[in-house]
């Protein structure tokens, strides 16, 4: 017994078969079954979780916030357990720089946030040029700062999958 139904692919109203329908999207659906997660690929486990730091900076500091983090973006593409990383500039209505990451549990995220790689990224900056000419002291954080939010994956669309 499952706790959520397929979704059709053909739109409302249509018909996949006759000539010159349109299709939706299709829309992939995790099945949960007895505290088990059944993914569309037919893979077992816990979902994803996705971790949001909202990073509040002074007005003009935008440029110096995204070259520290270009600065530093390998540090955790190659950690156990990380699956997706984006910074979101603020457009139209907020003024906080979201960093949206996503990590296959939450045991990975923990361990990225202990480890000596998250602390020279975090903590003296010194991955990411955040030092001065000489090398010897550590500049002031852009952030003025910062608010972490913890989600679980419940859906995940992707186009053409």
């Amino acid at each position: 017994m499952s706790d959520s139904a397929p979704i059709p692919t053909a739109a409302p109203g249509r018909s996949s078969d006759r000539p010159g329908s349109v299709r939706a999207p299709t829309i992939q659906r995790v099945v949960r079954l007895r505290g088990m997660e059944i993914e569309p690929t037919g893979q077992t486990g816990p979902m994803s979780v996705v971790k949001i730091n909202a990073i509040t900076i002074p007005e003009g500091m935008g440029p110096q916030l995204e070259g520290r983090f270009a600065g530093r973006a390998k540090m955790v593409e190659s950690f156990e357990g990380f699956e997706d990383f984006q910074l979101l500039r603020p457009v139209e209505g907020e003024s906080r720089y979201f960093v949206y990451t996503r990590w296959a549990s939450e045991e990975n995220f923990q361990a990225w946030m202990n480890s000596q790689d998250f602390s020279k990224g975090h903590g003296t900056g010194q991955a990411d040029g955040n030092t001065d000419a000489d090398g010897e002291q550590a500049r002031k954080p852009v952030a003025q700062g910062a608010d972490l939010m913890s989600f679980e994956v419940v859906e995940h669309v992707v186009k053409g999958a």
